[in-house]
């Protein structure tokens, strides 16, 4: 008897199950990397962080200059933090004493 992916004939449809589902991940990984390479993929992908020595040590390491990073935020929760009701510190105090007993 001749095996197949570890059967051997007597089972013919778990070998052709085996071969199916060998056949559909090839032909699944050929199409993606044939998509990846035809739609430019490769340039929308972020540059590389570079550091830049800044022929400085500080406590005996080198110090490097990374490139400027861009962050955006929305206002949504600012605002409702700012809306929110505000507590007195006595009721403040009240719970940070109330999480810290029963925390131990």
């Amino acid at each position: 008897m001749t095996k197949v992916f570890g059967s051997t004939q007597r089972h013919p449809v778990r070998s052709a199950l085996l071969w199916l589902a060998a056949i559909l991940i090839a032909t699944e990984a050929i199409s993606a990397l044939s998509e990846c390479l035809t739609s430019g993929a490769a340039d929308r992908l972020p540059p590389a962080v570079v550091a830049v020595f800044s022929g400085k040590f500080e406590h005996g390491a080198p110090v490097y200059r990374l490139p400027p990073v861009t962050i955006s935020a929305g206002r949504g929760a600012a605002a409702q933090e700012a809306q929110a009701p505000k507590r007195d510190s006595k009721e403040a105090r009240a719970i940070r004493s109330h999480t810290a007993r029963s925390s131990s």
